[in-house]
């Protein structure tokens, strides 16, 4: 029986894998060919797109709003436009009203208070510096949309600023362009009007948001045939919204109620399916005034009891107003710029090719954002060749789901193309947390996303595999490695369709994706691989720059693989690889910084002449900063990052360059060398430090309390297994946090992960004669630290779960398998239990020295504690000894004086009678006694008077005692 269920398996695999290989050989093209041959060594030749003479005659230049208004006319009542709120539908639109609101807004631009927008002069040589320009600073919308169109339609410039940018940015934008007009979120007013004093020409606010929002009547309300047909989208959500539960259900129950579940919910799939047959009939069979309600009129909507006021957004929105007022701005209502006005015969006004349709601010990444300029030709030569791609044309697509931000380039170029395409543009709700929601309910066939998109719904979807019971677990991982195994092939897919593990997945996801399209960055391969797996679809892949409009190059759908980024897809571009370090350009297969030229490479930085200059050469060329390589079929291979320019998981660009200059300004850092990639959220750095600066500059902080390092040790204590303990490494990026509040960088340039080196920086090992780094040199010997981060952040991708690697144990095949793989990995290892031992061993060193510093502590605290309570008590006992003495010889010197006092007066009282007794003998005055008075008195400073009588009656009282000032003699 296993004999021949091996047979079986045999002849099925070759007639798959055949068929698999057969249909590879076959998709084999060219994706580009060499305009002209090399100048010179340190350049590769010149390419361009296969055919681009044939294609060049294909896309003359068209205004794009004349191909949207083709596509008015043949799709008028078609839904166009949708917006949700938590899985919910908010708003729609036709392309017939879409257009109509783009010309009635391009009315008002042109009419409003009398004048519309005015041109300013500015430094600027395109348009011939003359400027009529509108600020755009919201999230996706359909009014968003219709703004940036009529401003198309009026020759009105757009300064676009993502919704995400810091209002410090949205303020240095605005004051250097001298904005007047500016379309906003109602929940970014405030902000703004914050720092409304720092924007003297600011004057009109058009608010972006829809103030009305849909009813719900009562159970005994009748609807109107208004009302019925804006329930019909909404019953499409809400369908697959109990397709999901009742998929959930059915995955929970037992296999009998399995089997009824499935006959009802069958039953009541085909009646919900003839039911939105029905409905759409309705929606798109009806014409004129009545095929759809839509948000067209406020008053209208209210009026008609369909809708309601937003009675959260009018409350805030007058208070606005009032505050706005007085600093003398106007805030208007976006409905009151289309109100009461049908226009449908505008003309565009400006279809110069080299008109500047638009200036879109970058994120930045060394100072402020620049002004990307950004032609009528810029925007026609990557929409149109977009909408004539290979897979456009194989997959057909109906949905574009719109979440990324329509600010940036990627996002927009994609909503410009479904509105040329006649695709309906599904609007994400500006809530993140809504995100998978409304990814289930967009029925989209083609999701285009970000690395940091991809690899998130990648996180779930293994942390929801790694939830499952263990045999289950073990069972769809194996299945799921199967069939990674055979690339996904005609035999994954035949294993796919006996397991349904895949669409399971994607049923939880999207059902209806087809195509996963990464643009923005280099997703992972090894994710790019397992996505297309677990979700059983395909994957491709573009290149482009918000200065190239967008996609330059493109992957087609035909033997596509997730290393390469495809060919160029416009006729008019040219590019070239420039040797770059380690890179040459004449290899077999060129490697270098590349080079282009084209129709949709943007015009120049929005007055910065100098940034414009150099960012081009002198034939035309811009210099991407990206390093690739162009391969043997003429696609291209990203390979590195010129000038430290590097972008990280997120999307968001981080100058290591600059990075490394930035923290090099700390007194103990000699070298400071940045690192990343994008499959990491933030950079790590290298940093040589000085011990003898560290030592300084920890002493003076007081940070060497416990460390056990002093003056005469500090050299051999600082080397870099200490270094990197967390005592010295919090220390360092405590400073490195203080240089960087000093900027006005974005928080991806904070660095979190650092390794510490002492070791001696010189020409043998990581500097140059000039004494540049040779970056390459340090990667390569710290190589161990950047795997470790890097392995950080791998982890962290995979999620929490400790046993995704355990596996079911199998036969002897798999057992051999696994010794191999063990035997390939002993170096590796052995490099683990080695650092596991290092980490036990510097733990134990740690405790130990832990204990020894605190004893030595304790003894030095002790010491002098008991020398400083010693001094303490003898200058309390040196007062109180003090007081009482005083106290003492104060009453016996008291006792002494009184009776010294005593004494004297019972002597001078003797010698007064025995005067007395000579006066009445002889009955003459005696002036000699009191002269003898006076003499004896003149210590206690008292004047005798010559009278006798006076001198009995003198006061004894008054009498000052020698040496004794505070004493007082009683008589």
């Amino acid at each position: 029986m296993n004999i021949i269920f091996t047979v079986c398996t045999f002849f099925i695999y070759l007639i798959f894998v055949i068929g698999y290989v057969t249909q590879i050989n076959g998709r084999s093209k060219c994706f580009s060919e060499i305009y002209e041959k090399a100048c010179n060594e340190e350049e590769s030749n010149v390419y361009c797109i296969k055919d681009h003479k044939k294609k060049s005659s294909v896309y003359t230049f068209k205004h794009i709003l004349k191909l949207l208004l083709e596509k008015k006319k043949s799709d008028n009542d078609k839904i166009g436009f949708v917006e949700n709120s938590c899985g919910e539908i908010n708003n729609f639109m036709t392309y017939g009203t879409f257009y109509e609101k783009v010309c009635s807004f391009s009315h008002s631009l042109d009419t409003y208070g009398g004048k519309g927008i005015e041109a300013r002069k500015y430094d600027e040589d395109k348009n011939n510096g003359m400027f009529k320009l509108l600020g755009l600073y919201g999230s996706n919308s359909i009014n968003w949309l219709v703004t940036d169109m009529g401003c198309m339609m009026s020759g009105v410039t757009t300064i676009v600023m993502h919704s995400k940018f810091s209002i410090d940015l949205i303020v240095d934008i605005l004051k250097r362009t001298q904005l007047e007009w500016l379309c906003i979120d109602l929940d970014l007013v405030e902000g703004l009007l914050c720092h409304i004093k720092e924007l003297p020409h600011l004057k009109k606010l058009i608010i972006l948001d829809t103030l009305v929002k849909y009813k719900k009547k009562g159970i005994n309300e009748e609807e109107s045939d208004d009302e019925k047909k804006y329930e019909g989208l909404r019953k499409d959500s809400n369908n697959k919204k109990n397709n999901k539960n009742n998929k959930d259900n059915k995955n929970n129950k037992g296999n009998k109620n399995n089997k009824d579940n499935e006959k009802n919910h069958h039953h009541h799939n085909n009646n919900n399916s003839i039911n939105n047959k029905k409905n759409k009939t309705e929606r798109e069979g009806e014409g004129g005034k009545n095929a759809l309600h839509e948000f067209s009129n406020l008053e209208k909507d209210v009026s008609s009891g369909s809708f309601e006021y937003d009675k959260e957004k009018l409350e805030k929105l007058n208070v606005l107003k009032e505050k706005a007022k007085e600093f003398g701005i106007s805030i208007i209502e976006f409905d009151n710029m289309t109100k009461g006005i049908k226009k449908t015969n505008m003309k565009i006004q400006n279809e110069d090719p080299d008109f500047i349709t638009s200036i879109v601010y970058t994120s930045g990444t060394s100072g402020q954002p620049k002004g990307v300029m950004l032609s009528n030709k810029n925007f026609h030569s990557t929409v149109a060749p977009l909408c004539d791609h290979n897979v456009i044309k194989n997959m057909k697509p109906k949905t574009h789901f719109s979440y990324l931000p329509v600010s940036h380039v990627f996002e927009r170029v994609l909503v410009y193309m479904a509105v040329i395409l006649g695709i309906k543009i599904n609007i994400s709700s500006k809530d993140i947390s809504c995100f998978s929601k409304d990814l289930y309910n967009s029925d989209v066939e083609v999701l285009a996303g970000v690395p940091k998109v991809f690899t998130r719904i990648y996180t779930n979807i293994m942390t929801e595999i790694n939830n499952l019971p263990v045999l289950k677990k073990s069972l769809v991982k194996n299945i799921l490695s199967l069939r990674k195994h055979f690339n996904n092939g005609s035999f994954g897919k035949f294993i796919e369709k006996c397991t349904n593990i895949s669409s399971r997945i994607k049923g939880n996801v999207n059902p209806k994706m087809q195509m996963l399209l990464n643009g923005g960055g280099k997703l992972s391969s090894k994710i790019a691989d397992e996505l297309c797996v677990l979700l059983n679809v395909d994957y491709i892949q573009g290149y482009g720059l918000t200065e190239s409009t967008g996609a330059l190059f493109v992957q087609d759908g035909l033997g596509c693989n997730t290393e390469n980024v495809g060919g160029p897809i416009s006729s008019s571009t040219r590019y070239k690889l420039i040797s770059w370090e380690k890179y040459k350009a004449n290899d077999l297969c060129p490697k270098g910084e590349l080079f282009v030229k084209s129709d949709s490479m943007f015009s120049g930085y929005f007055l910065e002449r100098e940034y414009t200059k150099n960012a081009f050469t002198d034939d035309g060329y811009f210099k991407t900063g990206d390093v690739f390589q162009i391969n043997e079929d003429g696609s291209l291979t990203f390979l590195d990052r010129s000038k430290g320019l590097v972008k990280l998981s997120q999307g968001e660009y981080i100058e290591t360059d600059m990075l490394n200059n930035l923290y090099s300004v700390i007194l103990f850092v000699n070298f400071c060398v940045a690192y990343g990639d994008d499959s990491m959220d933030g950079p790590l750095a290298i940093i040589s430090v000085d011990k003898s600066l560290l030592f300084k500059c920890l002493k003076e902080d007081n940070m060497l309390e416990g460390t056990g390092v002093n003056e005469k040790n500090y050299s051999e204590k600082l080397i870099d297994e200490i270094l990197n303990q967390s005592i010295y490494v919090d220390y360092v990026k405590g400073k490195m946090m203080e240089v960087y509040k000093k900027t006005n960088l974005n928080r991806y340039n904070i660095i979190n992960d650092i390794y510490l080196t002492s070791k001696t920086w010189d020409m043998n090992n990581y500097l140059t004669p000039t004494l540049k780094i040779r970056r390459f040199n340090v990667f390569k010997d710290f190589s161990f630290y950047i795997d470790q981060v890097k392995k950080k952040y791998e982890d962290k991708l995979k999620g929490s779960s400790t046993d995704s690697k355990s596996s079911v144990k199998s036969g002897g095949k798999k057992e051999e398998k696994e010794n191999k793989k063990n035997d390939i990995g002993e170096n590796k290892v052995k490099s683990e239990v080695k650092n596991e031992v290092k980490n036990e061993v510097k733990s134990e060193v740690k405790n130990e020295v832990k204990s020894e510093v605190k004893n030595e502590v304790k003894n030095e605290v002790k010491s002098e504690v008991k020398s400083e309570v010693k001094n303490e008590v003898k200058n309390e006992v040196k007062s109180e000894v003090k007081s009482e003495v005083k106290s003492e010889v104060k009453s016996e010197v008291k006792s002494e004086v009184k009776n010294e006092v005593k004494s004297e007066v019972k002597s001078e009282e003797k010698n007064e009678k025995k005067a007395k007794e000579r006066l009445t003998k002889s009955k003459i005055s005696k002036p000699e006694q009191r002269n003898v008075l006076k003499c004896e008195q003149n210590n206690a400073v008292c004047n005798f008077p010559t009278n006798k009588k006076i001198v009995k009656e003198t006061n004894l009282k008054q009498l000052r005692v020698p040496n004794v000032p505070e004493l007082q003699v009683n008589a």
